[in-house]
Order: C-alpha cells, then sequence, then structure tokens
C-alpha cells in the first residue's frame, strides 16, 4: 500500500514541461536531416555542464538548418552522456513541426529551425 501512495510523487518528478514554437519561427521542413544533426549536435555538446550553463549547436546548409541547446537547469557539475542529449533533442524534433523546448528534471532542451548561425 505504500507502494500506491508513493506512485503519484513519482510520476510528477519525471513530467516534463513542454512547449512547441508556435508561428514566429520557420518549420522543421526535413525531420530526417534534423535527426541526423541532432546526433552531430549530442556527440560535441555531450559532456560535463556547470550549473545553470548551456552549449549549443547550429548547423545550416544552402539556407536551411538547425539550432540546438542544451542547459544545465540545477546548481553544481552534471555529465550528460550521448544517448541523455539525443533523447531530449530527438522529442524537440519529433513532437514539434517548428521546434520546442523541454524542462525536465536536470535539464532543458530546445530546437528551433535556423537559416543562419551567429
Amino acid at each position: 500500500m505504500k507502494f500506491l501512495a508513493l506512485a503519484p510523487l513519482a510520476l510528477l518528478a519525471s513530467t516534463a514541461i513542454a512547449t512547441c514554437h508556435g508561428d514566429y519561427t520557420d518549420v522543421l521542413d526535413d525531420r530526417n536531416k534534423a535527426f541526423e544533426a541532432a546526433k552531430s549536435a549530442c556527440n560535441e555538446m555531450k559532456g560535463t555542464f556547470g550549473g545553470h550553463k548551456a552549449k549549443a549547436k547550429c548547423y545550416v546548409k544552402d539556407g536551411k538548418g538547425y539550432d540546438f541547446i542544451v542547459t544545465h537547469i540545477k546548481d553544481g557539475n552534471r555529465d550528460l552522456g550521448y544517448d541523455e542529449c539525443y533523447d531530449g533533442l530527438q522529442k524537440e524534433i519529433g513532437g514539434c513541426d517548428r521546434g520546442g523546448d523541454s524542462y525536465y528534471t536536470n535539464w532543458e532542451y530546445g530546437v528551433w529551425a535556423a537559416t543562419s548561425c551567429l
């Protein structure tokens, strides 16, 4: 019976806050290319993040591409592995036509369509 009482708390702890980008951003034209770009981004962004620190990657070819950002939203250092990175970014690509943002326990993931990189 104690397990049942704690089950709703465990569900709340793993729930994400997610939003899709609106009409003010471009559509992710080719999701297959976006998934491949996310793999490259995660290979470059994986590793140790300081507290409240972000890493970003941008890939553009022929005026179309993708911006990726991952932010450690807690204090202290935390390691981000490739699988955890890709899992977060691919949800933003697959779940929203224009990309989106999601907040989890330790991380924020964001994906946008891009026409140029800064």
